[in-house]
């Protein structure tokens, strides 16, 4: 997932998109409330640059979050 931090709007390629104003202490919140976490390992990250974000997270351990199947 990916996006910007704390804006209403982004453009890309001379085109201009709407997007959800986040912080990066909602997003982080509503990850774990998910039963989602974003560790410090080499499948699951973080990154901003200058408000800008992509992030990749996993399933707890124990979540009470159920795994659907496709």
């Amino acid at each position: 997932m990916g996006g910007i931090f704390e804006e209403t709007w982004c453009a890309f390629g001379g085109r201009t998109f709407t997007c959800l104003y986040i912080t990066k202490e909602n997003m982080l919140s509503a990850l774990e409330d998910c039963g989602l976490r974003v560790e410090d390992d080499r499948k699951c990250f973080l990154y901003e640059i200058e408000g800008m974000y992509m992030v990749c997270a996993r399933k707890s351990a124990g979540s009470a979050v159920s795994e659907s199947s496709d």
